[in-house]
């Protein structure tokens, strides 16, 4: 049962890390790039730019939340005594949370890459 697991553990940990590698590359040079650039923004536009970065925050506690409920749920059907099925059901749902946090996580990156694309076009 330990060697199963720990293959299973091995195996999403191999498809799981170039994803994030990838996406703590990416939003690197989005953030620096709109740093460096002497932009102020329009007060007209300003509702805008505050409401990208409140669903920004709110996509990223939406992750957090919801990954540490389809955690739990998952830990429990496969550690419960439910059966095979149930262990089958809790493996998928660790792996459709997983993503699911993954892609909730990148919203942080989205914004910003669209703030900066979008910002200097609207600098006054």
């Amino acid at each position: 049962m330990q060697s199963n697991l720990h293959q299973g553990l091995k195996h999403g940990l191999s498809k799981a890390l170039p994803a994030v590698v990838v996406l703590v590359l990416l939003a690197n040079p989005v953030a620096a790039q709109s740093a460096t650039e002497d932009c102020t923004i329009p007060s007209s536009l300003q509702p805008l730019f505050d409401l990208l970065s409140t669903l920004e925050t709110l996509a990223f506690v939406a992750g957090v939340s919801l990954g540490v409920v389809g955690f739990s749920v998952a830990g429990l059907m496969i550690a419960g005594p439910f059966g095979e099925d149930w262990v089958r059901r809790g493996k998928q749902l660790a792996k459709n949370t997983i993503l699911g946090v993954v892609i909730l996580a990148s919203a942080n990156m989205v914004v910003a890459f669209l703030i900066s694309q979008l910002g200097p076009s609207f600098c006054a």
